[in-house]
């Protein structure tokens, strides 16, 4: 009974190991991370952003404001970008993870505007492989009660 117990043990060990393991590139024997964060690149570039502080104007509360900023890679390497923190959970960035060599697109921010009243400003902190890391997106506007 006990020879059983330690082929199951082994077995299971064994599982978990395999389960486990990091994937490796082919006959290089080296580890290599499943996920890659923007401290993994070292070839830096530039985050090209038009207007970064949008005003968004008049809101009715209870609306969604969708604020689009235009961004581009105006550098020589590949842009990734792994995160886009937000002030509070009434935004939602939506953002493409990555930019060729000259390519534009859109970050966007969608703002709940429900728990809010008159004036505001809100930021997004984009973080990517450019120097310092961070960029940082502003956006304002005056949320209004429906009627008026």
């Amino acid at each position: 009974m006990k020879s059983k117990r330690s082929v199951l043990l082994m077995v299971i060990v064994s599982l978990i190991a395999i389960g486990c393991s990091k994937t490796t590139k082919e006959g290089s024997g080296e580890a290599q991370p499943e996920v890659f964060l923007v401290s993994d690149f070292k070839e830096l570039t530039t985050l090209g952003v038009p207007q970064r502080t949008i005003d968004f104007g008049e809101a009715i509360r209870g609306d969604t404001v969708m604020i689009d900023f235009a961004v581009n890679n105006s550098g020589k390497h590949p842009l990734f970008i792994e995160d886009a923190m937000v002030d509070c959970s009434c935004m939602k960035p939506i953002y493409p993870a990555s930019l060729a060599v000259g390519v534009s697109d859109t970050i966007t921010v969608r703002f709940l505007t429900h728990d809010y009243l008159g004036k505001i400003r809100k930021h997004v902190v984009i973080k990517s492989n450019i120097e310092g890391k961070f960029t940082k997106l502003s956006f304002f506007g005056n949320v209004i009660e429906s009627g008026r």
